[in-house]
């Protein structure tokens, strides 16, 4: 692909989100200049009145990212209850005086790490949910059920439909053989996308993804390099009947674990195993999430 797309919408002020867009010219000077409009919000689930925020054009420059910005107000934020979208139509004009358009849907979110929490409007967040293949995924059902799917590197189509029906994703990218850094930048356009797990950090990481660390309860783990690592968060798996080391309890980042062994008919029995996984680790475990898979 000639041209590289990267969004990174970050968090400006309680009441305000700047959305920074950015087009890598890869092919030696093609780019004259690029802008477009941002229109929204619009959500599935609510009636709304969308707007449209214009964005500054940006000159065109080979191999380097061209970048523009915008400061959206009052914009409504994404959560799995009202999962508001908006709508970037960009606009390129070429060096050979021809125009070209795309668009792409993005979300803003308020979701961070705070201490040992998970936060989504400024609320903590504890996940529950399930490992499973995209391919074989009801969206709507898991949304009704309210679960969190990991994803073994979920495609960009299936978390768009994510985003759209307000599905929090895990992608997992562990042991990905592709390089990373346009991955992650594609990753950053979906709201959808509530943890990225990766061996280790390669490249860019936008900052709209929360990085993440996987390990099995039984690896030989030292607590001083969990509590450094370059990860935010810490996933731990656990065979069927077993439980985190005691050290986990004390952690200072965010705990998830995921319990195999469970059997389940659906999305709602899932989260059920989700809600005894977490009545087994209490009192000693008070997590960030609680998954379940076969």
């Amino acid at each position: 692909m000639s041209f590289i797309e990267q969004i990174d919408p970050v968090g400006y002020s309680p009441t305000e989100h700047q959305v920074n867009f950015a087009l890598c010219d890869m092919s030696q000077g093609r780019l004259a200049s690029f802008g477009g409009n941002l229109i929204g919000p619009h959500c599935q689930y609510a009636r709304t009145l969308p707007a449209t925020f214009s964005i500054p054009p940006c000159e065109g420059l080979p191999d380097v990212s061209n970048r523009t910005q915008k400061i959206i107000t009052d914009p409504c934020y994404w959560t799995p209850q009202l999962p508001y979208l908006y709508t970037f139509e960009g606009e390129m004009k070429l060096a050979d005086g021809s125009e070209q358009s795309w668009s792409h849907t993005v979300g803003f979110r308020r979701w961070e790490v705070e201490g040992r929490n998970l936060r989504l409007e400024r609320r903590r967040v504890v996940l529950r949910g399930v490992v499973v293949d995209e391919s074989s995924v009801d969206l709507a059902a898991a949304h009704d059920a309210e679960v969190t799917l990991v994803v073994k590197e979920p495609s960009n189509s299936f978390l768009q439909q994510a985003s759209e029906c307000g599905v929090m994703v895990i992608a997992d990218l562990y042991n990905v053989d592709t390089v990373l850094t346009p991955r992650l930048l594609s990753l950053a356009w979906h709201p959808s996308v509530a943890l990225v797990l990766q061996n280790e950090i390669y490249g860019y990481l936008p900052p709209a993804l929360i990085p993440g660390h996987r390990v099995h309860a039984n690896a030989q783990l030292v607590p001083e390099s969990i509590a450094h690592d370059w990860a935010s968060v810490i996933l731990v798996e656990l065979n069927a009947g077993e439980r985190p080391p005691a050290w986990l309890a004390n952690t200072k980042k965010p705990v998830i674990v995921i319990r195999r062994g469970e059997d389940y008919a659906d999305f709602t029995a899932a989260r059920a195993a989700c809600d005894r996984l977490q009545a087994e680790l209490a009192p000693e475990f008070d997590l960030a999430g609680y998954f379940v898979t076969p």
